[in-house]
């Protein structure tokens, strides 16, 4: 079992600017939050990623 940790990330398209932050969380836990959080997401400008906990840079996916 994996002790890797993420985080899950709203980013505004335009500016890179994180809006929002949830975790740190385990792999699946992220999985379902990034699920949950596509649902009512204005996705002309903003984006949700996964990325690494350890990960400086607000759209790095592992």
């Amino acid at each position: 079992m994996s002790d890797k940790q993420y985080l899950v990330r709203i980013v505004e398209d335009n500016t890179g600017k994180v809006e929002r932050e949830m975790g740190p969380m385990g792999g699946g836990q992220a999985i379902r939050v990034m699920t949950g959080a596509e649902i009512n997401l204005d996705h002309e400008r903003f984006s949700v990623v996964i990325a690494d906990a350890d990960s400086e840079d607000p759209k790095e996916t592992p």
